[in-house]
């Protein structure tokens, strides 16, 4: 006759916290049901069961319950006995739980908007830029950069921030010889990135623009003068297309399994050497693409589950697209590196994956796929 498993599985589960190995297990399960049972026929059951529940190996359930030399008594083993009693604990209040005074209340937690899940398909590529600062950007890098697009065709595109310098609210000292140009204005920067915008409307079905810092100008701008409140926005003053969506200063978006923020907070207020370690040390297992210091770097963490597998986490310093020779005054001998990052996205048993790669411009230059790039011919 055959073993309903299924229906022992509770009573089975028992005795096995209650064995030392299968050799103890068989015959507790055996004078259980009143007949014979094979090794193969208990572990194959068990194996049926962790694939539908959580379940560790079987290996280390082996005498969880025991305690020095204690034996299961018969009462254990019979499918008579009473069931556990259930104890109820009370659900602490949240004051208790946090151990938090009176007189004091939990931190407000963060706005829904701060951040932004994708919720349509995986897309198939994503391109991802920042830091151009458009009034300084280099314009050798933003040809090889839009050349390289318009040949590669991403399905969505995400900016990371400080697409715009700002540089005419700066609250910063501004080089005289800068501020009397005409190139200095917020109107001349927005001029400067239309080619910019056009071209990711025509390649991109959706773009993302996360405001950075530079951004941020804007909005001390209107705090400190309450009256323009409503009247200053990104889209309209950019003259954004339409398939971009902004997020304010200090969102994060997710797609699929990578995440993106500017990272001018990454580090705290004064920043760290390697910022990409930092955000993993200190910003939970996940993934993130990241921008605001300039610099090119990679730093991958393997943690464990409780079932012993491995999930790889990864940060991703992409780099930047302004001129340095312009940023020399405040920031000679920068360590910057331009570039950006295309990510290749799939899924896998219903599970998003992907795969990075940083394109790093050196004078100029860079090579795609057996292509190279040039900025000086790319127009």
């Amino acid at each position: 006759m055959r073993v309903s498993w299924d229906a022992h599985r509770d009573a089975v589960l028992r005795l096995i916290r209650e064995s030392r190995g299968m050799d103890d297990l068989r015959p507790k399960i055996e004078l259980m049901l009143g007949r014979s049972v094979s090794t193969s026929q208990i572990d194959s059951a068990y194996r049926g069961w962790a694939e539908r529940w959580p379940l560790p190996k079987l290996p280390a359930l082996y005498g969880a319950d025991l305690i020095g030399d204690a034996a299961p008594t018969a009462a254990a083993l019979s499918l008579d006995a009473p069931p556990l009693e259930l104890v109820q604990i009370p659900e602490a209040r949240a004051s208790e739980a946090l151990n938090i005074p009176p007189a004091a209340r939990a931190p407000d937690p963060p706005p829904a908007e701060s951040l932004y899940i994708h919720s349509g398909d995986v897309p198939r590529l994503v391109f991802s830029d920042g830091d151009n600062h458009y009034g300084t950007r280099d314009r050798v890098v933003e040809n090889a950069k839009l050349a390289w697009l318009r040949d590669v065709r991403p399905d969505v595109h995400v900016n990371v921030g400080d697409q715009y310098d700002a540089f005419g609210i700066s609250r910063y000292e501004k080089p005289a010889s800068r501020s009397l140009s005409h190139e200095s204005t917020l109107l001349a920067e927005f001029r400067e990135a239309r080619d910019y915008w056009k071209t990711i409307a025509e390649v991109c079905r959706e773009s993302h623009f996360i405001l950075g810092n530079h951004e941020r100008r804007l909005e001390a701008l209107v705090n400190a003068n309450p009256a323009l409140f409503g009247l200053l926005d990104w889209g309209r003053l950019a003259e954004l297309p339409p398939v971009v969506r902004v997020h304010g200063h200090g969102s994060r978006i997710r797609i699929g399994a990578v995440s993106w923020e500017h990272g001018d907070r990454v580090g705290g207020r004064f920043g760290v050497l390697h910022p990409s370690y930092w955000l993993l040390s200190n910003k939970g297992h996940r993934s993130t693409v990241f921008g605001h210091t300039h610099r090119i770097e990679c730093r991958l963490k393997t943690v464990y589950d409780e079932n012993q597998e491995p999930h790889i986490h990864g940060a991703w310093n992409q780099g930047h697209g302004s001129s340095v020779p312009d940023a020399w005054r405040w920031c000679p001998d920068a360590n910057w590196q331009h570039g950006w990052t295309c990510i290749e996205m799939f899924t896998v048993a219903g599970k998003a994956r992907f795969s990075v790669h940083q394109i790093v411009v050196i004078d100029g230059r860079f090579s795609w796929h057996g292509k190279i790039y040039d900025g000086r011919k790319c127009m």
